[in-house]
């Protein structure tokens, strides 16, 4: 999820090619570990995967 948000972003020349693992790693460092156990559960992470990412893009580490 941060992945396509973050290649979108560049598609988009909203970011550099080199911000796209910026913003995942940020992405990845900030959620929880854990194995999601239904389908459900699944949704909401890449959900909260995708809000953090675009939460990342708006901070002033990766150049707009």
């Amino acid at each position: 999820a941060a992945n396509e948000v973050a290649v979108a972003a560049f598609l988009e020349d909203r970011i550099g090619f080199l911000d796209i693992p910026v913003v995942i790693e940020d992405t990845l460092s900030a959620l929880p570990a854990s194995e999601p156990r239904s389908l459900e559960e699944v949704e909401a992470v890449d959900g909260e995967a995708r809000s953090l990412a675009q939460s990342c893009l708006a901070r002033s580490r990766v150049s707009a």
